[in-house]
């Protein structure tokens, strides 16, 4: 797809190899919130690591430190960040609205208001986050109208709404 193209163009999402970009491939928690500080520059953190399970000198330690000082991860409230879990559709559109607030993005009503036969299932913390990202068209429901909060978002979704995103910080 011309969005994965794209997002591997800007530098803002890289393969899986050299030649390959596993599109249904699942994004960890750790991988989402590194496509985030790539596209906020890569800023150094100034924080100290609030996670237990994040260690020093992973290629995440970084993103995911930054991300914390600036209110776009919070983690699981125990400690722990759980970086190598898989990231879900809610957890996602949340850290990208939170990414939203820290850019200054403005996201626009384009698609219109949004329901799910399945909205009972979005968590009370991502139901603003997931109304924000779909009204703005960055993320759709599916097609038999749900949108599967709880679901396990792919490689190509990602880059997808990373590119719209993106296009909305321009």
């Amino acid at each position: 797809e011309q969005e994965i193209k794209a997002a591997v163009e800007a530098g803002l999402f890289t393969g899986t190899s050299d030649t390959t970009f596993s599109p249904d491939v699942t994004l960890s928690r750790a991988m989402f919130t590194t496509v985030l500080w790539r596209m906020a520059g890569s800023p150094a953190p100034a924080d100290e690591n609030p996670f237990t399970d994040v260690a020093e000198g992973k290629w995440y330690t970084n993103a995911v430190i930054w991300a914390a000082e600036n209110e776009i991860v919070y983690g699981y409230g125990d400690g722990r960040f759980i970086p190598g879990r898989n990231i879900t559709r809610e957890e996602a559109v949340t850290m990208l609205a939170r990414f939203a607030d820290y850019s200054g993005a403005e996201l626009e009503n384009t698609a219109g208001a949004m329901t799910f036969t399945d909205e009972a299932s979005i968590s009370r913390w991502a139901k603003n986050a997931v109304k924000l990202c779909t009204e703005a068209g960055i993320l759709e429901g599916y097609p038999d109208g749900t949108f599967r909060p709880k679901g396990l978002i792919t490689r190509a979704e990602v880059a997808k709404i990373i590119v719209l995103f993106h296009n909305c910080l321009d």
